[in-house]
This record gives structure tokens, C-alpha cells and sequence, in this order.
């Protein structure tokens, strides 16, 4: 009786990716259901996405019912041999091994293009993001760009691009980062804020030009 329980334990986590519940008690958030014979109720809990939706119920009712007859708390109620190997999902066909590099297969450029989809959408809030922290974080500067308009109301499109790398130019000040260039130009631009509000941006790089008073000399410096 107790092999046929871990038998149910085993086989929800090979169909899931994960346990089905923290402990075989009365209290616990999953078992719950089970030991109250309300099996429906504990699988729409395991698909509930984390804004407590119906999530994507990808198990056959076949699967489920067996899952659910291994893991009966009671053991006169719980599965025997006999009736695992008569139950429809035992019975049911057994793909070939093809079958199962094709499933697998399938299932990996769908989870990819999930992936990459929310890799666009990641990067282009970001994106959003530093364009509203490019003009919030310097409010009150003197923002004056490199080769644009001088009109005030003429909206400029913030498209810079990054200059090649070049490991020969001499520079004191070389760091090395795998964060965001746009994060990155938040940064410097947050920083900068806080010794001048005299700035030149360039509309096109990562470049800008600033002026602030040395402390000792009162000489302004550009940089």
C-alpha cells in the first residue's frame, strides 16, 4: 500500500516538475482536497496561475484520475495492482520512440519562442523605461544636444548607438560591465545631476559634455 502511494508521488512529479503537496496531512494546502475526497478542487489548485487564474490544464482526465487513486489517504480506497493495470491510462497506447523525440521537439521551439517573445517584451519596457528616466532623472538640467534643433518643442528620438569597443585606446577610466549600455547611461546621467545642471547630450552616442566649478579654484571645468 505504501509502494503504491509513492508510486502516485513519483508519478505527478514526472508529469508535473514538482510534488504535490508538502506533507500527507490533513493541514497541508493540497493534501487537503485529497484526504477530503475532492480531487477537482486539488488539481485547479496545482494549474492556478500566481494571480489565482485557471492556468493551463495540460494533464489528460485519464492521468488525473490514476494520480489521484495512488494518492487515496485511505488505504482500503487506494489503488491495488490489479486496478492500476486495468485503469484506461495504463491501457492507453505507448508512443514510439519517434513519437516522443517529435513531442519533445515540438516543445522546445514552442517553450523558445515564449522565450524569446518575452525577451522583446523585457527589453522593450526597459527601453521604454530609459526613455523616461533619460529625460525624469535630468529635470532641471540644461540639456542642450549635439547636431539637433534649437527649437524647445520639437520632440527628438532618442536612437544612440554604441561605439566599437577599442582595446588600444588609453583610457584611466576602463571598466568593464554586462549590464545595459541605457542602464548604464542612467547612471552616469543620474550621477551627473548631482555636481552640475550644465549638459551637452548627444542625440546619436553614449557621449555627453558637462561644465561644473573645480571646488578649489572656482574655474569651470569642461568634460
Amino acid at each position: 500500500i505504501v509502494d503504491i502511494f509513492g508510486a502516485g508521488l513519483v508519478l505527478f512529479l514526472m508529469v508535473t516538475g514538482r510534488i504535490p503537496f508538502e506533507s500527507a496531512e490533513q493541514k497541508d494546502y493540497y493534501y487537503k482536497y485529497l484526504h477530503s475526497n475532492r480531487p477537482s478542487k486539488f488539481w485547479s489548485l496545482h494549474f492556478m496561475t500566481e494571480e489565482g487564474e485557471n492556468g493551463e490544464d495540460y494533464l489528460s482526465d485519464d492521468i488525473k484520475s490514476l494520480i489521484a487513486n495512488l494518492l487515496d489517504p485511505h488505504p482500503i480506497r487506494r489503488f491495488s495492482l490489479s486496478e492500476i493495470k486495468a485503469h484506461p491510462w495504463y491501457e492507453g497506447e505507448v508512443p514510439s520512440h519517434e513519437e516522443i523525440i517529435q513531442e519533445f521537439k515540438a516543445r522546445k521551439e514552442i517553450k523558445e519562442e515564449k522565450e524569446t517573445e518575452n525577451a522583446k517584451l523585457s527589453y522593450q519596457e526597459t527601453a521604454t523605461s530609459t526613455m523616461y528616466q533619460d529625460s525624469s532623472v535630468l529635470e532641471g538640467t540644461i540639456c542642450r544636444g549635439i547636431g539637433i534643433s534649437d527649437d524647445e518643442n520639437e520632440e527628438v528620438e532618442l536612437n544612440r548607438e554604441c561605439i566599437e569597443f577599442d582595446p588600444d585606446f588609453t583610457s584611466h577610466t576602463k571598466f568593464y560591465s554586462n549590464r545595459r549600455i541605457d542602464d548604464l547611461w542612467y547612471c552616469v546621467a543620474k550621477f551627473v545631476k548631482n555636481y552640475t545642471k550644465d549638459v551637452t547630450f548627444s542625440s546619436t552616442e553614449y557621449n555627453m559634455v558637462l561644465r561644473w566649478i573645480d571646488d578649489s579654484g572656482g574655474k569651470p571645468y569642461p568634460h
